[in-house]
């Protein structure tokens, strides 16, 4: 594990100086192979944080006056480059990270390359729907099931108790069908 973090935090450095030629980085290694990798970015007065977490991927986070230590990161992406190339975009167009909880629809639907119309359609919804959908703060497993449905994916969903980990049948538990059981 410890070879993988190193090449994937080579890969980032190297992405990010070619792409940020002028930014300040400063790495903080973990002290254990399985740690978290710190990478910060600083473009003028904006401070940007990089999390690797072995095994998880790249965290992404603009430091501001009202960010907190220890929350996550807002960001996540599996790769260095797609980590770099979006920090980069960042430091280019001034922008904000945005919480992965307003992103991850969005981000699905970009994996699959699919437009907001070209997935509403699979959905058969109106895109400025689908955009609502994508913007909000929580979705429901039945919503989330369906959209990976029509981006041609299968949801898993498990569960881990005492070290034990089931999966669910997803038939069974999307739509909220079923009533809560009565004691």
């Amino acid at each position: 594990m410890k070879a993988k973090s190193n090449k994937q935090i080579d890969t980032l450095l190297s992405h990010l100086r070619e792409q940020i030629e002028y930014a300040k980085i400063n790495v903080e290694r973990p002290r254990r192979p399985d740690g978290v990798w710190i990478v910060d970015v600083r473009v003028e007065d904006r401070l940007f944080v990089v999390e690797l977490k072995p095994g998880v991927g790249f965290g992404i986070s603009l430091v501001t006056d009202d960010s907190g230590y220890g929350e996550r990161p807002d960001e996540m992406y599996l790769d260095a480059s797609t980590a770099a190339d979006r920090l980069a975009e960042l430091v280019r167009t001034g922008g904000d990270t945005e919480p992965m909880r307003q992103r991850f629809l969005q981000e699905l639907r970009q994996l699959a390359e699919l437009s907001q119309v070209e997935l509403a359609e699979r959905l058969g919804m109106k895109q400025p729907t689908l955009s609502k959908l994508e913007a909000r703060d929580t979705v429901s497993l039945d919503a989330l099931h369906r959209v990976t449905q029509a981006l041609g994916g299968h949801l898993q969903v498990k569960v881990e108790i005492g070290g034990r980990t089931f999966e669910l049948p997803t038939d069974r538990i999307v739509r909220g069908s079923e009533p809560p059981p009565t004691r």
